[in-house]
């Protein structure tokens, strides 16, 4: 399952439900079963070694990564927000308040910092950010580089999705 699940980029946890005996009570209430393997992807139980469910699990778990893949903070136009401050425009995504334990806190994302690229694609705006999550969830990518400029300094930083 391991070998299986690295062939197709997919992160993963491993629970020993012989040691484990949360672990091994959340798998009987989830599955309804007491053999193993059990592989639970976004929410769909998977009983078995059973590979072409575990691939259609997988291919669903990608598109709806798509769909949903948040960074966990607040943002807005940069030029936007500087304009209205009275302070020198620049382009990207200006991240106003960061949540806690999101993809923004995680990559190390904070209030203030501007996103001007991702993956070496600019950022003019939060539309361009938008359409960037959108091509790296779709593209699997596990740490995509992320341009921020912080405190006038640009630094390449990886969001770093789980």
């Amino acid at each position: 399952m391991k070998e299986f699940l690295s062939r197709e980029q997919v992160s993963y946890s491993e629970k020993n439900v012989g040691l484990d005996q949360a672990a091994a009570q959340e798998m009987v209430n989830r599955s309804k079963q007491m053999g193993v393997p059990v592989t639970i992807i976004n929410n769909e139980v998977i009983i078995g070694f059973d590979q072409p469910a575990l691939r259609k699990a997988i291919t669903r778990l990608r598109q709806s990564k798509g769909n949903s893949l948040k960074l966990g903070a607040q943002v807005a136009d940069a030029a936007k927000v500087l304009e209205s401050l009275g302070k020198p425009a620049s382009k990207g995504a200006l991240v106003g308040k960061v949540q806690l334990a999101s993809l923004a806190e995680k990559s190390g994302l904070r209030e203030g910092d501007i996103i001007t690229a991702m993956e070496g694609q600019a950022i003019e705006g939060i539309e361009d950010l938008a359409a960037a999550l959108k091509r790296i969830a779709a593209a699997n990518f596990k740490q995509p580089t992320i341009t921020v400029l912080r405190e006038g300094h640009e630094n390449i930083m990886y969001l770093m999705i789980e």
